[in-house]
């Protein structure tokens, strides 16, 4: 994957660099009903990375690109919630280029031309009209951002520092916000200016390693951003706060501790009531919504070795008429581990999809919130115990009692913390 930083004058030394470094943007949200949540997962070291979809309860997944010679990253939704704009990487020209496709994943369209100019960090105008990016040209060793309609067509220049990525628009169309990296390790910044590049303006200083990945709430009074996120320096925990976009009521809503808890956050959700985020614990990752003040933490999907990363937060189509994801009560059933692999139709301009199947996750987990509150209970096929090791500091779940592991008939096994 390709950080947005500066990039060396050959374009294999900017892929390079981008595997090491591995960083992930997150992008704005905008007002609407919540709909399901995008995100990216490498399934193992060599396997591509896919763009995956769930709702908002943890029912649903679903990998929505099968691309078998280039990974899909950085998942950002439209403000109607039926397409997805993301960043295709490969290893032949266009090696970074910016796609649009359906929410299922069907009809991908890529809109960089097949060149060796790197095209990437995608996301919507609030008007869902245009297409905000980070652009370089190996070339002239020139960066910047840019903006084009939704086929590609009038570009527009816009001027930001060098090292800058993760270019977002406040839902009032009027303010960009990014991040930019500076020569130092560890060091990263917030900023954000007018729309065209102008009045820039830093809210946070190099000093809190700004992760790659920020958001703005969907009425625009607050962003949301990960503290020491950048590069995971040792010994030091990763987490959560918000800030107001003049740079006041600066606050930490997670407080991890140690470097072995991280949270990281994706976004708001539509409705602005909630912050969806990665918690990674002792190795192990999930997928985790909280209040907006860092309260009421509750699982996805739980901890397990599936990482969701780049986390973005979609609206619902207006002519979606299921139940809202966030009232559906939960029942006593396993995280179904099964995900739906329905084939995206291939990319127009030649990528190939592998032929339909299903694929399965590893080390999937039981959602903690459709566990029973006063017992643990899964099913007549399996046996459960807790063993040794005790809950994370602020783990999210007050009852939380230790750690569950599950053996199911057939020997496989789960892991993930249990409530009782």
């Amino acid at each position: 994957m390709k950080p947005r930083t500066r990039m060396p004058l050959t374009v294999v030394g900017a892929i390079l660099a981008c595997i090491l470094t591995g960083v992930i943007p997150a992008h704005a949200t905008f007002p609407g009903r919540n709909g399901r949540i995008a995100f990216q997962v490498q399934l193992t070291p060599d396997a591509h990375i896919q763009i995956y979809t769930v709702r908002p309860n943890g029912h649903d997944l679903r990998q929505i690109t099968h691309l078998e010679d280039a990974d899909a990253v950085r998942p950002d939704w439209s403000p109607d919630g039926r397409q997805i704009i993301f960043e295709i990487d490969r290893n032949e020209a266009p090696f970074c280029s910016v796609a649009l496709m359906n929410a299922d994943g069907s009809d991908i369209v890529e809109l960089t031309p097949h060149t060796d100019i790197c095209e990437g960090d995608p996301s919507f105008t609030p008007d869902g009209a245009r297409i905000v990016f980070h652009r370089f040209d190996p070339a002239t060793n020139e960066e910047a951002f840019w903006s084009m309609d939704l086929t590609g067509n009038d570009r527009q220049r816009i001027p930001a520092p060098a090292g800058a990525s993760d270019p977002n628009v406040s839902p009032n169309g009027e303010k960009l916000s990014f991040v930019a990296e500076s020569d130092q390790e560890f060091q990263s910044a917030l900023f954000i200016s007018n729309v065209d590049g102008s009045n820039l303006f830093q809210l946070i200083p190099f000093s809190f390693g700004v992760a790659v990945k920020q958001d703005w709430a969907p009425d625009g009074q607050h962003l949301v951003f990960a503290k020491n996120g950048i590069g995971h320096p040792p010994g030091i925990s990763a987490n959560i706060a918000t800030i107001r976009p003049d740079g006041t009521h600066l606050r930490l809503i997670t407080h991890y501790e140690g470097g072995d808890v991280q949270a990281l956050v994706g976004s708001y959700s539509p409705d602005g009531r909630w912050v969806v985020f990665r918690l990674e614990d002792h190795g192990l990752s999930g997928l985790y919504k909280m209040r907006p003040d860092g309260s009421h933490m509750r699982a996805i999907l739980p901890l397990s070795s599936f990482k969701p990363r780049s986390i973005d937060w979609g609206a619902k189509p207006s002519e979606d008429e299921d139940k809202d994801e966030d009232t559906v009560e939960a029942k006593h059933k396993m995280l179904d581990v099964s995900v739906s692999s329905e084939p995206s139709g291939g990319i127009r301009s030649g990528v190939p999809v592998p032929e339909e199947g299903t694929t399965k996750i590893g080390n999937s987990l039981p959602n903690l919130d459709l566990l029973d509150t006063d017992r643990i209970r899964f099913s007549t096929t399996s046996s459960c115990a807790l063993y040794g090791r005790p809950c994370s500091p602020n783990g999210g779940y007050p009852r939380c009692c230790g750690t569950l592991q599950c053996v199911f008939s057939g020997g496989s096994t789960r892991v993930g913390y249990a409530c009782k």
